[in-house]
């Protein structure tokens, strides 16, 4: 069933089963599926508020409406149990997947995948509860508040996250990219800055064309290519292979390998050896002692 109205498109499971909602679907859950569209015409930005499941969005450069295709699943579904809801907004097109509380998604065994087709050049803001997010081929902004699940970003535009745990996948060339993160490995391909606050995990950078910040509790940090910036690290190896510019380390433990002390400034090392250009500098000591806490 697709639904389409110029002001509001909602789609309400309750409001009838569709053709395969009474068939066991994966993992032998019963599923039900709603598609709905809006008109997106002379508006950029779309907001979502999703609960537990798969989130999927692609810009697409002929399109002129958001398009979701909406899919819940659970055991003994309850169609009663959840609302799907596509509004157009005064300055955005609004979307909102959600369930009854007390339904069998509080069980645990429910979720709703959602799958999206924007127009190309859009600001997105995405509040998710749980599950993996992957957006691509999108021209604008993108804000990711997330509690678990990975994250997969291939746009052009400012990226900021704020994520509790998973695995994280940024390029973003041409822009910054903020990241706020519990836990979880961070690999960033390429960005213009970037900032990062991480908790735990590995973080691998590929190419950051301006400034770095990064500050980690604990786990690897390897930078392929930088143009200086500040390292702070609890624990964990950290690795440069080029940078260019003005370079400050804070080590708590682990070794640090670094291409030179031209452009690197090393406050604070408290265990583990320092390599420059591969080989260990066993006399080395740090100007200022700032390990972490």
């Amino acid at each position: 069933m697709r639904l389409t109205l110029t002001a509001i498109a909602v789609a309400t499971l309750g409001l009838g089963l569709s053709a395969n909602a009474s068939a066991l679907g994966f993992g032998g859950m019963d599923s039900e599926v709603r598609n709905l569209s809006v008109d997106a015409s002379g508006l950029t930005k779309f907001k979502a508020q999703v609960s537990a499941g798969d989130f999927r969005l692609v810009g697409d450069p002929s399109a002129t409406e958001v398009s979701v295709k909406a899919t819940a699943y659970a055991k003994d579904l309850d169609p009663d149990a959840v609302k799907i809801l596509l509004t157009r907004q005064s300055d955005h097109v609004q979307l909102l997947a959600d369930y009854d509380k007390d339904s069998w998604f509080s069980s645990g065994d429910g979720y709703i995948d959602i799958e999206v087709i924007v127009p190309q050049k859009m600001t997105l803001a995405i509040d998710d509860g749980s599950g993996d997010i992957v957006v691509s081929e999108v021209i604008g902004d993108v804000s990711v508040n997330d509690g678990s699940g990975n994250i997969n970003l291939d746009v052009q535009g400012n990226v900021k996250v704020n994520d509790g745990s998973g695995d994280m996948r940024i390029h973003s060339p041409a822009y910054s990219v903020s990241i706020n993160d519990g836990s979880g490995n961070i690999t960033v391909s390429e960005a213009n800055h970037l900032k990062v606050n991480d908790g735990s995990g590995d973080i691998v950078v590929d190419r950051v064309n301006g400034k770095t910040s990064i500050s980690d509790g604990s786990g690897d940090i390897v930078v392929r290519s930088m143009s200086g910036g500040s390292i702070s690290d609890g624990s964990g190896d950290i690795k440069v292979m080029t940078n260019n510019a003005l370079l400050t380390i804070s080590d708590g433990s682990g070794d640090i390998r670094v291409p030179d002390l031209v452009n690197v400034d090393i406050r604070g090392d408290g265990s583990g050896g320092v390599y420059v250009n591969g080989y260990l500098e066993e006399s080395f000591k740090p100007k200022k002692d700032l390990r972490l806490k």
